[in-house]
């Protein structure tokens, strides 16, 4: 049968790596809903990008330098400058959309996606007298958690893709069957392929190439550490090559001296190899840095863009960071990337050396035992987290996993069960919660916090529950009136009380959730959700504020169970009785 033509419209107005992450969400859509007609509204540093798709119908360009330098500008009355936004919009409003994607999320794109007419909103919008609406459950979660300090480990990609794809299926219908199909792939972009910068071992097959990207922090030490790593790696693999690149570097002749300078220092027979080292520095074009990265075997970055390019075209990306945990939302997705939180350049090459060689040591090597084996000092200076596309028994998604013993943080739990906790409102399933935890990694401060936790969750629990039987009875006083204005004394001083009930009930929420921020998304999502309600007669308002403290109210049951979870699994092991030996008097060694 013939699917009917769904016209999506996706605003993102983020810079160049959200951008990616949208693409990514979107090209998973395409491949399960064929009949998926794009158009994509996007800031002037993505258009290049976008325009090198073919599976993508119209791409609409918005500069907001350019629009803010009009509204600021003096020279023109503001009719003027309205009917200059009006032109740019006119063709946006040409089309029938049947769905509206704002996956910009920030209060000022909320206007722009307000004003263009679509049945189905995902996303930040306005309302008619211009508060700010949030209807779909993903974008209350966004704005109550991913937008707030606490960590969450969905990646975007994989948030953005559930968003669209439950949206599409709600409102669409089923996806067809994909096949063997892969998001990431070398022709993700439609490049003109140009030959004429590279060297002739560019593409020789006894040669591989790597790309470093410059980091924004271009400092002496940074310089010394990417300087020490690429020495590393020419010295001891002969068939690898590198290509640093970087559009962030202002002063290219200059970071080249200062880089071959440094990889002379780490690296002095370099001569022999400098037609190994290639350099490609400031700005270059969209199609000729995603050329690069598909053409390289691995891409080693601080940050960025790259790592989320990377991703699309299906290079392999080592991503450097202070801290790995800000990483678990935007890193490399997919299979076997890595992401490495170090100082050091040689612990970078030991992480780098350990991933290009699983396919002999298939992880059975310990990251330790490897470091041993290069003569390195792990210390306290390296973390390393591995990622891994969960299968749909396990949740599915992205994951990364660390390679060595670590120990728990607070942070990182909280991060786990509100993942955990979206899953569950959203996706409808959830892996086992013991499958989350390692037992060795629970620490005495970790489980001090977690009880703390106990009281103010039960508290919890009874606010959400007296809130939820608080709604339901004015949602029965309120059901048979005729007129939400008009009423009987009686009626109006039953409204009263129920409503300063449920007010105060609020702001108990909003003092239990203080105490932690694990507890303050609760209040967040409150808010968002209450907020957000969409009917317009009081009992109906009643009925939904009745189910949003139902909905918070099995987040907390879950929560709970963490709790109980977490707890059970950090009390000691009893041995069994086979394991226990018993010690004569005479075999015990004797203290003086």
């Amino acid at each position: 049968m013939e699917r009917k033509p769904i016209r999506a419209l996706m605003v993102q107005l983020s810079p160049l790596a959200d951008q990616l992450q949208l693409l990514m969400a979107i090209r998973a859509a395409k491949q399960l809903y064929p009949e998926l007609e794009l158009h994509l509204v996007v800031e002037a540093s993505a258009e290049e990008a976008v325009r090198s798709l073919d599976w993508v119908k119209k791409v609409h360009v918005f500069s907001k330098r350019e629009t803010l330098a009009m509204l600021k500008s003096d020279a023109d009355d503001m009719n003027s400058k309205l009917s200059s936004l009006a032109t740019w919009i006119e063709p946006i409003l040409d089309v029938n959309y049947d769905l509206l994607v704002n996956w910009t999320f920030n209060d000022s794109s909320s206007f722009l996606s307000a004003i263009i007419p679509s049945p189905v909103k995902l996303g930040y919008s306005r309302k008619t007298d211009l508060s700010i609406s949030i209807q779909d459950g993903w974008s209350h979660y966004i704005k109550s958690v991913v937008q707030s300090e606490i960590l969450q480990d969905i990646h975007l990609t994989d948030l953005l893709t559930t968003q669209l794809l439950t949206a599409l299926q709600v409102h669409f219908g089923d996806s067809v069957d994909p096949g063997a199909q892969t998001v990431t792939s070398k022709s993700f972009f439609k490049l003109s392929r140009r030959d004429h910068w590279a060297p002739d071992t560019w593409g020789h097959p006894s040669r591989r190439w790597m790309s470093i990207e410059a980091p924004e922090d271009q400092s002496p030490e940074s310089i010394d550490r990417i300087a020490r790593f690429a020495a590393l790696v020419l010295r001891r693999h002969d068939d690898q090559n590198i290509i640093v690149i970087g559009n962030s570097v202002t002063d290219p002749v200059r970071y080249e001296k200062q880089f071959l300078k440094q990889l002379k220092i780490h690296h002095p027979h370099l001569r022999g190899d400098r037609s190994r080292v290639i350099f490609k520095l400031g700005a270059i074009s969209f199609s000729l840095w995603a050329e690069i990265l598909s053409d390289c075997n691995w891409i080693i970055a601080d940050s960025g863009p790259s790592i989320a390019l990377a991703s699309c075209v299906g290079t392999r990306a080592l991503l450097r960071a202070d801290r790995a945990d800000d990483c678990l939302e935007t890193g490399p997705y997919g299979n076997s990337h890595y992401i490495v939180e170090t100082r050091k350049g040689e612990l970078m090459y030991a992480a780098w050396t350990y991933a290009s060689t699983e396919w002999q040591h298939r992880r059975e090597l310990s990251i330790d035992q490897h470091l041993a084996r290069l003569q390195f000092d792990a210390s306290s200076d390296l973390r390393i987290l591995r990622s891994r596309i969960r299968n749909s028994e396990e949740g599915g998604g992205v994951v990364f996993d660390p390679l060595h013993r670590y120990e728990e943080s607070v942070p990182r739990w909280s991060g786990k069960v509100w993942s955990y906790l979206a899953r569950d409102w959203f996706c409808g399933w959830v892996p086992e919660i013991e499958w989350e935890m390692n037992r060795a990694s629970l620490s005495p401060n970790l489980v001090r916090e977690i009880r703390g936790l106990e009281e103010p969750t039960q508290v919890l629990q009874k606010l959400f529950e007296q809130g939820d039987r608080l709604a339901r009875e004015l949602t029965s006083a309120t059901k048979n009136l005729r007129s939400d204005s008009i009423m009987t004394s009686h009626q109006k001083s039953e409204v009263l009380r129920i409503g300063g009930e449920l007010n105060e009930i609020e702001k108990l929420i909003g003092r239990t959730c203080a105490v932690n921020s694990t507890l303050g998304g609760f209040f967040r999502m409150h808010q968002a959700i209450l907020h957000n309600l969409k009917g317009t007669r009081l009992h109906e308002l009643a009925q939904e504020t009745s189910e949003a403290y139902q909905f918070l109210q099995i987040g907390s049951e879950h929560l709970s169970g963490w709790i109980h979870a977490t707890l059970e699994l950090s009390k000691p092991i009893p041995l069994p009785k086979g394991n226990v030996f018993a010690f004569r008097r005479d075999d015990r060694t004797q203290t003086p």
